[in-house]
């Protein structure tokens, strides 16, 4: 049961470690690539990064958002989609609008909800990347207090962190191990002090033993006789004389 507990530690540990380990590497890749305009696809979602206000209030510039796959010919006004824009300004750029208008084609007009006038070209089908869906809460979070500098800085500090949590790891095994082993010391020592107790209280009650078990031949309680005795004895045998 113990080797079965310790093996249960390692496997929640490494498994630890791997969690650890490809939440970095996927922070790192998402930022890296959606801070350059690019659309990073996980789970069927497309995370992008918002870098103009065309969409304020709805959108904010700096915000990562959540765009799904979403069929073509479901979309409709009102709807908000990320596409690769043609506009001469933009080219090729991801841009976030709302449809405006569906014209009879299926191709979309578009419009930022901060502009004042509709995009210049139509939307069509195969220039859609999804429907937007939501913001990302967490990547919101750090992007906040983080600028690209802070994010690659952030890349250094990830695996300094996750090394020091193996040294405090490291450690307060160590630390167990010397305090299970000062109390393995402790218990020896106490054991050791009660075995020497013990064996002198044996001898002790040995000797008692010994010393009730020795016969008493009163040579202590004879009385001598006195010189006013002797006396009396002398005198006793002049007379029998």
């Amino acid at each position: 049961m113990k080797k079965a507990l310790e093996v249960l530690k390692k496997v929640a540990a490494f498994a630890e470690w791997t969690i650890l380990v490809v939440l970095a590497v996927l922070l790192f890749y998402v930022f890296f690539n959606t801070l350059q305009g690019k659309a990073v696809k996980i789970f069927g979602y497309n995370v992008l990064y918002v870098v103009t206000g065309s969409m304020e209030p709805t959108i904010s510039t700096n915000e990562y958002i959540f765009v799904r796959d979403a069929e073509v010919s479901l979309l409709e006004k009102e709807d908000i989609i990320a596409y690769y824009s043609e506009e001469s300004d933009v080219s090729g750029m991801i841009v976030i609008h709302r449809i405006v208008d569906v014209l009879s084609d299926g191709s979309f007009i578009t419009k930022g909800d901060a502009n004042e006038t509709s995009d210049a070209r139509p939307v069509r089908g195969d220039q859609v990347i999804g429907k937007y869906c939501g913001r990302v809460g967490p990547l919101n979070f750090i992007s906040s207090f983080m600028d690209f500098r802070k994010i690659l800085m952030l890349l250094v500090i990830i695996p300094m962190f996750l090394a020091s949590i193996y040294e405090v790891s490291t450690i307060r095994k160590l630390t167990k191990k010397m305090r299970e082993e000062k109390m393995t010391k402790e218990e020896k020592a106490k054991a050791q002090e009660s075995y020497d107790e013990m064996v002198e209280r044996l001898k002790k009650e040995a000797v008692e033993e010994y010393l009730k078990s020795q016969p008493d031949d009163g040579s202590e309680d004879e009385v001598k006789p006195d010189d006013e005795t002797k006396d009396i004895v002398k005198t006793d045998e002049t007379k029998t004389e």
